[in-house]
């Protein structure tokens, strides 16, 4: 989801992406970032998920 804490008229750090991710192995990937721009929180959100879903996916071919 995508939110604006605070609405249009009041600024600050206020602007959050959520992604929950899911792998085919039923395990998920949550991530939340804020900042005062919502498309720098957007973009930041789609990294930090790349990031921790290449991580799970590499954690789980380890141990498969």
């Amino acid at each position: 989801w995508i939110l604006d804490e605070n609405g249009p008229m009041r600024g600050g750090v206020d602007k959050a992406c959520r992604l929950e991710l899911r792998t085919n192995t039923n395990r998920e990937v949550r991530i939340e970032t804020r900042h005062e721009d919502l498309y720098v929180a957007i973009s930041h959100a789609a990294e930090r998920a790349g990031r921790a879903t290449a991580r799970l996916l590499a954690r789980e071919a380890r141990f498969a």
